[in-house]
């Protein structure tokens, strides 16, 4: 893997952290998180449909909120984006433990 694609991996993970630190918001973790991927080289084709499994949920989520006016998850929408939040940090991780980045 190359150093660019190191660094897009970092990110992602700096995005998750983030994200689940409130420090920015659903619509800002969704968008930076497709940017990365798209810039990142993955070669692997199973991980990265894995990743945009969950990465679409959040997306689905941030979608159904702005079509409805919603500022805030309820319960049950907030465990799935938690959810899919916590698949995509394992994910990014796997990355780190494939490629041997620290």
């Amino acid at each position: 893997m190359s150093d660019f694609s190191d660094r897009q991996f970092r990110l992602m993970l700096d995005r998750i952290n983030a994200f689940e630190a409130g420090q920015i918001d659903l619509g800002k973790v969704v968008d930076d998180l497709e940017g990365l991927l798209n810039a990142a080289v993955v070669a692997d084709n199973d991980w990265k449909s894995r990743f945009l499994s969950e990465w679409g949920k959040l997306e689905d989520v941030r979608a159904f909120a702005l079509c409805e006016g919603q500022k805030e998850l309820d319960p049950e929408t907030g465990r799935l984006v938690r959810t899919a939040s916590t698949q995509l940090r394992n994910l990014v991780l796997e990355k780190f433990d494939d490629q041997g980045i620290s």
